[in-house]
């Protein structure tokens, strides 16, 4: 009986795992989502660096579309102001002072998705010291079909909202480490998501956006990325 009662809790428990969603798309019920106007915001970036990815996993040419300014301060509400990161592309953003872990969000993350199924997501890592950097537990229960890529597939993942709204990141989500000064975040990092090809905390492959031809603008689009404390 009890052998019974242990395997029926533990199939509970794993389908909860397996069905597992996060808040969905702007404007539903229990989203998340951090609008760029929200007064929360008390700065901006200041300093953006990127490492252009290629314009698909298979080829070698890189993205060229925008430049790394375009992600210094606040977003313009469209899509052409960001600079694309290309496959596996990275964005190291600095601030003017450091961010710290107060109440609730820390800071916040904007893309330039034009819909809420067409995303392309970005994996998110601070730094205190600009050597030592912590990524936050990314998670997904996306597949590999044109169905079901929309925000509710989505955890700790930048990039899982539409234009204009952006990914609020607490840092107490990281676990404690020496080399972690949560009071003193001087770096935000942000490393693009292949799709089909990366995968989250627990392993799972990470499907974003749609198998495209290779484009000048593949990859996760940088529109800014916002204070909070």
């Amino acid at each position: 009986m009890k052998k019974s009662i242990f395997f029926v809790a533990a199939l509970a428990l794993f389908s909860f795992v397996a069905n597992a969603q996060w808040d969905g798309n702007v404007f539903t019920e229990g989203c998340q989502a951090i609008s760029q106007n929200d007064p929360s915001i008390i700065s901006w970036a200041k300093g953006v660096e990127v490492i252009r990815g290629t314009q698909a996993p298979d080829v070698e040419e890189l993205v060229t579309y925008g430049k790394a300014y375009d992600a210094v301060g606040t977003p313009d509400s469209t899509v052409f102001k960001c600079v694309s990161l290309g496959e596996g592309g990275l964005a190291l953003i600095t601030f003017d002072r450091p961010i710290i872990n107060g109440q609730g969000k820390d800071f916040v993350v904007f893309e330039n998705a034009f819909g809420p199924v067409f995303l392309e997501l970005a994996f998110v890592e601070v730094s205190s010291d600009g050597e030592h950097f912590f990524r936050f537990p990314a998670q997904t229960t996306s597949t590999n079909s044109t169905e079901g890529r929309e925000a509710t597939h989505y955890n700790n993942l930048a990039g899982k909202y539409e234009l204009g709204w952006g990914v609020g990141f607490d840092l107490d989500e990281l676990a404690e480490d020496a080399n972690l000064d949560k009071m003193n975040i001087r770096y935000v990092r942000l490393v693009d998501v292949v799709d089909a090809v990366s995968t989250d905390v627990d392993g799972n492959i990470i499907y974003d956006g749609f198998n495209l031809a290779p484009s000048y603008s593949a990859g996760f689009d940088l529109a800014g990325v916002g204070v909070i404390n």
